[in-house]
């Protein structure tokens, strides 16, 4: 099974990935903040076509993915919201 997890760089992103690492699924995490040795792709949420590549061929989206700084609008927020 293929899981997308969102928010792959943060911290509860990082334990996620290395669960279902560990469990044998594979995943594939995209973070705002991309980590190469984490094997974290960069991807803004607020891209539609970005998400829909990153999930395609997944199974199940772990949507863990936040605003990446204080002064992000409620906007930015609902528009990478309604992308998953």
């Amino acid at each position: 099974m293929r899981v997308l997890v969102t928010g792959a760089s943060g911290k509860l992103g990082r334990q996620l990935v290395g669960l279902l690492s560990a469990w044998g699924y594979e995943v594939r995490g995209i973070d705002i903040a991309a980590s190469a040795s984490g094997g974290v792709e960069g991807e803004d949420l607020q891209d539609v076509v970005g998400v829909r590549r990153a999930a395609r061929g997944c199974d199940v989206v772990c949507h863990l993915g936040n605003l990446p700084t204080l002064g992000a609008t409620t906007e930015s927020f609902a528009s990478g919201f309604s992308n998953m």
